[in-house]
């Protein structure tokens, strides 16, 4: 028992440390070289199990986001859809960064990207309560290059509240 403890226990420090070694470069130069079909199985997994790139795209980091971007192209339903959600999360965490991508291409609509997974199963209350602050956070928005991503992401929220 003690050997399967350790075993998982030595999985799991592996895991950790090659998450913290993957690069936004080093995922788009796999791209490049294995195509993004390639990439997207290795570092976005669709059963959560492995390196979560996802995460990284939440974080609002442009480069994580320029990843995404890049994938998009070459992802499907559980992909896509992972990836549309991390941006959508990367939006509260820098605006700025992600309301220029709104509506730059096809895989990027705002209906896609504004709002992250909002589940039954959780209390609208919480929903809305996050709502607003999304729509408190972009309000104060105010480069040039973000208004039009910024008007269309708070009319996709006063939708959203409008649905719950």
């Amino acid at each position: 028992m003690l050997r399967i403890a350790l075993s998982l226990f030595a999985l799991l420090w592996a895991s950790i440390s090659f998450s913290a070694e993957v690069s936004s470069s080093a995922v788009l130069k796999y791209a490049e070289v294995h195509g993004g079909r390639a990439a997207l199985e290795k570092y976005f997994s669709c059963e959560g199990t492995g390196f979560n790139g996802y995460l990284k795209v939440a974080s609002g980091s442009k480069q994580w986001l320029d990843v995404a971007v890049r994938l998009l192209a070459s992802s499907d339903a559980c992909y896509s859809e992972g990836l549309h959600d991390a941006v959508a999360k990367a939006l509260y965490a820098s605006p700025s960064t992600v309301l220029p991508l709104v509506d730059s291409s096809s895989m990027l609509k705002a209906s896609q990207i504004c709002l992250p997974f909002l589940s039954d199963e959780e209390p609208h209350k919480q929903h809305l309560a996050y709502l607003k602050r999304l729509e408190e956070r972009l309000s104060r928005v105010t480069d040039r290059a973000s208004q039009s991503g910024k008007a269309k992401c708070i009319g996709e929220i006063h939708a959203m509240r409008k649905m719950l």
